[in-house]
């Protein structure tokens, strides 16, 4: 398939001689401030003028990725605790610009504190589904969730994810949205997957990456030569971390999409953790049916 892992698609974002972009009279840009550069979007550190607070400014460029009218009345009005909660949209010469809140705090910058917590790692999995579900009844389509947009502020997990309309990865001139790591390895093929699947292995992309800290895949260059039991072998699980965890996570990035979970069965899963919890029952047996 000759695609690496490494090497996000980018815009060539020339920064002009000014530095300094104003939106709407209440924004201000910092261009020379990038936070994270995909093929879709350009995320800017940026500044409230009224209130004097750092923002965050994503930039869509609509040519690649639309986003309708009623899409943008959606996220507007996006509130859970769980999701980040926007500012304001401006759409100026075709551009959107989504501002958003400034969060200092990665989840990941975290991993010492809660890389052997049973009890802290599930909470706050359980904490990104409630809110990648709440998108989902709210018919929000999430294009992507890095695991640097993911933040734990006042002990709130907060996702900041990308939104799109469209109902595939890939526009009219065959590029890819996002990063490849965040998509299965059928996207690269003829069939492209259903959103629920892509979505799914973006979560098991991300859970992977908070409890071991790594890329699953950074020894390998292509999607062609990954076998799943060898990835499960490279790392040593730790006994801290509930095996049934684990395999969760492996179920959401298995190669073969016949295996992989769905998304009920992933929320269905994190709701009985959480009953475990909180009424202490000692229950190993959970069965999955995806039929």
């Amino acid at each position: 398939m000759n695609y690496f892992f490494e090497n996000d698609i980018k815009l060539n974002e020339n920064i002009s001689e000014i530095d300094i972009k104003i939106l709407d009279n209440k924004y201000e840009i910092d261009l020379n401030k990038i936070i994270k550069n995909t093929n879709f979007v350009i995320s800017y550190e940026g500044k409230d003028i009224i209130t004097n607070e750092k923002i965050v400014i994503d930039k869509y460029n609509t040519n690649i990725l639309l986003l309708s009218r009623k899409l943008i009345n959606n996220i507007i009005n996006i509130k859970h605790k769980n999701t980040i909660n926007l500012i304001d949209i401006v759409i100026e010469k075709n551009i959107t610009y989504i501002i958003k809140p400034y969060y200092e705090n990665t989840l990941i910058s975290y991993y010492e504190i809660y890389k052997n917590n049973n009890k802290l790692i599930k909470d706050y999995f359980k904490q990104i589904i409630d809110g990648i579900k709440y998108l989902n009844d709210k018919n929000i389509l999430i294009e992507t969730i890095f695991i640097d947009n993911i933040f734990i502020y006042d002990d709130n997990i907060i996702i900041s994810p990308y939104f799109s309309d469209s109902d595939t990865k890939l526009n009219k001139k065959n590029i890819l949205y996002g990063s490849p790591l965040y998509n299965p390895p059928e996207i690269f093929q003829k069939n492209i997957p259903e959103r629920e699947n892509i979505l799914v292995w973006n979560i098991g992309m991300i859970f992977f990456q908070l409890i071991f800290n790594t890329n699953p895949f950074e020894k390998y260059k292509e999607y062609d030569d990954i076998n799943n039991n060898d990835i499960k072998n490279i790392y040593h699980i730790n006994n801290n971390i509930d095996t049934d965890l684990i395999d969760i996570i492996f179920n959401m990035i298995s190669i073969d999409k016949k295996n992989r979970i769905s998304f009920q069965n992933i929320i269905i899963f994190f709701e009985k953790y959480n009953k475990i919890q909180t009424e202490n029952i000692d229950d190993d047996i959970f069965i999955f049916d995806d039929s």
